[in-house]
């Protein structure tokens, strides 16, 4: 077995015969194994480099998180040539940079592996809650660079302007759940915790399934 983290290198450079009919056999396996786990159909993927996560932030101003404990951050410039600083970063709120955010969500040095997904997640979040039509338009030259060199995606193109329709002008809704231990295990294999899958699934069905939209008024202010 492998942990699913493990997956996209595992399919790419060991087991690419499992995927015969995949040009990409590490999205592929990661895919199926969400696919299963999630009870969701994956259709279309973005696949994003660590150099690209940090273009794309630096692109969008930078991104703001709640820390919640205190946590040792070193910056790791991924070859790129300047400064390593380390630093600790208080609880609160912090404004954080490319190389910073980068650091922040992969930090685990005194803290567990659940402690920075949960980072992680915050940090998708913010990033999505934080980029307005507004902030993505003025950012657009240097994401368009950033895309061409750093993201890979089967989205067609065609797609793209009714994904930004659909997107809209409001500031998007981010939920996240940790499928983390003791919540949504049965069980340890090797250190590793077993998941339940039957609750995972009942979770994403109960966080994605629509919602009534009820029509509500404000008054005007002016």
């Amino acid at each position: 077995s492998r942990l699913l983290n493990e997956l996209y290198a595992f399919a790419e450079d060991e087991r690419p015969d499992l995927f015969p009919n995949s040009r990409r056999p590490g999205i592929a396996a990661v895919a199926g194994a969400a696919e299963e786990l999630l009870g969701l159909p994956i259709d279309h993927y973005a696949l994003v480099d660590l150099l690209g996560f940090v273009d794309v932030v630096d692109a969008l101003g930078g991104v703001t998180v709640n820390n919640l404990k205190p946590l040792r951050v070193e910056i790791d410039r991924l070859g790129r040539p300047g400064s390593h600083p380390a630093f600790e970063l208080r609880p609160g709120l912090h404004r954080l940079n490319g190389y910073s955010a980068l650091a922040y969500s992969r930090s685990r040095e005194t803290t567990s592996d659940y402690d920075r997904m949960q980072r992680q997640r915050c940090v998708i979040g913010s990033l999505a809650r934080q980029a307005d039509p507004a902030r993505v338009l003025a950012a657009f030259p240097r994401l368009v660079k950033v895309l061409k060199r750093s993201v890979a995606t089967d989205i067609p193109a065609k797609r793209l302007p009714s994904l930004l329709q659909a997107a809209g002008d409001q500031p998007v809704k981010v939920a996240t759940v940790g499928f983390t231990p003791p919540g949504y295990n049965v069980g340890w294999s090797s250190g590793y915790p077993i998941p339940n899958v039957h609750k995972i699934r009942s979770t994403v069905h109960r966080m994605t399934r629509p919602t009534a939209v009820t029509a509500t008024t404000r008054a005007n202010p002016d």
